[in-house]
């Protein structure tokens, strides 16, 4: 992208998102998109998405979110209902529960589909929102605070967002601060299907990718050359807070609850590292059976476990870490 604006002597305007690259428009209706956003495995695979795009009449995409967006247009409400929510981002659960070598038989499994599901069993019509300050109200989420030692595994501050589900399935009852509670839900089951039939060969990729929309309060930054180099930040209007954190609650209620259930070790977004094997099941929501290590495994810390001297993940290392890493276990 920076080679097609040098080309074009900096003239038009362009859009940056997290330090990539998205678009660059020169002028008139020449448009340069990055691949960043797809980052398609050949080009067989890029010709498939581009040919799903066309036949239902979308542009070119950026990245797979803007597909669903695209496609499923929903009106806001008053800023006013999500400002007090505005400044908290939903992050995925990620966590060693324990640490070792362990010897007995070890299973790893992923949640299928597991933003897709959660969102299909309902978001609230944030129009049909009220304020209550009754931590036992129903279809609410809560503006909370904890106190010591009464915080949830996957909170890191001491004040953040709860909803109704997330008190009733953790029986903890932090401060309350303020709460929402709402009347009428909205699905969206058949948003997706229509997806499935019509992105036959990215679908999947649109799932996980839907909802990070909803889940930033800064939008790409936009920058213009016609007077001189000129950034400006713009802010995101699909900002939606409320459904970010209804979606990724109900993945880690999921997680916690088979942790207790089958003995998990290790936690990483929407897979688990488990002692007891689990009923797997197909579609949105069932458990897929990643791999079995019959001799057990080890977990290091967060994101990082293998088996024997083999380390299957390696969050935070880069490769020549893991490789130091690999001849230290050997030795």
């Amino acid at each position: 992208m920076p080679r097609m604006m040098e080309q074009h002597g900096f003239t038009g305007q362009a859009w940056q998102f997290r330090r990539v690259w998205k678009t660059y428009r020169p002028s008139g209706g020449l448009i340069y998109k990055s691949l960043e956003g797809l980052n398609p495995t050949d080009e067989a695979d890029f010709w498939h998405i581009m040919e799903s795009n066309y036949k239902v009449g979308l542009p070119p995409p950026s990245s797979f979110g803007s597909i669903f967006h695209r496609l499923c247009r929903i009106r806001w409400p008053k800023k006013s209902l999500i400002a007090p929510f505005r400044s908290f981002r939903c992050v995925a659960w990620s966590m060693a529960l324990e640490k070792g070598t362990f010897s007995e038989k070890m299973y790893h499994y992923d949640l299928r589909s597991a933003y897709r599901w959660s969102a299909c069993q309902g978001l609230p019509n944030l129009k049909s929102g009220k304020r209550v300050y009754d931590l036992e109200a129903e279809n609410s989420i809560f503006l909370v605070e904890f106190t010591p030692g009464n915080r949830p595994p996957w909170f890191t501050e001491d004040r953040g967002m709860m909803t109704s589900e997330e008190i009733l399935g953790l029986k903890i009852r932090p401060l309350l601060l303020m709460g929402v509670q709402f009347s009428n839900w909205l699905g969206l089951s058949g948003v997706f299907e229509k997806i499935e039939q019509r992105f036959p060969w990215c679908y999947k990729r649109i799932s996980r990718a839907f909802w990070g929309r909803w889940n930033g309060e800064t939008d790409v930054q936009q920058h213009g050359w016609k007077q001189g180099h000129r950034v400006r930040q713009l802010p995101n209007p699909l900002h939606n807070p409320i459904w970010s954190h209804f979606i990724t609650s109900r993945v880690k209620l999921r997680l916690l609850e088979t942790v207790k259930q089958a003995g998990g070790v290790h936690v990483q977004v929407d897979a688990i590292l488990c002692r007891e094997p689990l009923p797997v099941s197909d579609g949105p929501g069932g458990w897929q059976l990643k791999e079995e290590y019959p001799r057990g495994l080890f977990v290091d810390g967060t994101g990082r476990w293998g088996s024997g001297n083999i380390l299957v993940r390696r969050m935070g290392l880069n490769t020549r870490e893991a490789e130091q890493w690999q001849r230290l276990k050997k030795s």
